[in-house]
């Protein structure tokens, strides 16, 4: 059962109900207050969340959604004026910022496109815009407990057949041309490395036979152990 009580010159509606988020918003009047409270409770009796323009009590515009959003990530993580995203996002205000976000549908999302396209907008740029859209769909449903339709998801492939979304161009490696490689070694002229390995290696075997040479012990005068003799 829903409750109603006055709050500062207002009357606020609170619904609860086990195993569902609570639902509350002031009114300037009581019957206002009652009939919101009646569409929560028959949505929640039907099993489903009440939809936007319900838990707003009013049209609930793509602005309002937008800006909702930005109320939220002030919260940890705010959208700074220097940002893409914040470039995004008011784009998405200025171009769709006056329509139902409850009653969006791909048609929206297309003209959409197409506009920013003829603006001269890349594919990739328009795939970022509709992809933040979707994000900030989504993040302000969960917190607010109502129900946003996935258009994003629903146009996508629309727009991707359209060629107005896409992803980011590859990155083309240029023609190595044969000035730019280094001529091999001709195998009759060794190189200055390989003389130098060689006479290092030559060395290395003079010194590996003087060391079978010095292999016996040697002793100098007056070096040798001394011997203890027996009686």
């Amino acid at each position: 059962m829903a409750s109603i009580i006055q709050h500062y010159g207002k009357w606020r509606a609170q619904v609860r109900r086990k195993g569902w988020p609570v639902y509350t918003k002031s009114f300037d009047t009581k019957a206002a207050a009652e009939k919101w409270a009646r569409q929560i409770e028959a949505d929640i009796d039907r099993g489903v969340l009440p939809g936007a323009s319900v838990v707003a009590a009013r049209r609930y515009t793509v602005a309002d959604l937008i800006e909702d959003y930005r109320r939220l990530r002030a919260q940890s993580r705010p959208v700074l004026d220097t940002t893409t995203e914040h470039y995004n996002l008011r784009r998405l205000a200025d171009h769709l910022g006056t329509l139902d976000a409850a009653r969006l549908r791909p048609d929206d999302l297309v003209g959409y496109a197409q506009m920013r396209a003829d603006e001269g907008a890349g594919p990739y740029t328009i795939n970022m815009e509709v992809s933040k859209l979707g994000t900030v769909m989504r993040m302000v449903a969960s917190v607010k407990h109502m129900t946003l339709p996935d258009v994003v998801q629903q146009a996508r492939p629309l727009l991707a057949h359209l060629g107005l979304i896409g992803g980011g161009g590859r990155r083309e490696r240029s023609a190595t041309t044969t000035s730019n490689l280094r001529s091999p070694t001709p195998k009759s002229q060794p190189s200055r490395n390989s003389s130098r390995r060689g006479r290092r290696c030559a060395s290395c075997a003079r010194w590996r036979g003087r060391g079978a040479m010095r292999s016996w012990p040697r002793y100098r005068p007056g070096s040798a152990p001394s011997r203890r003799r027996r009686n």
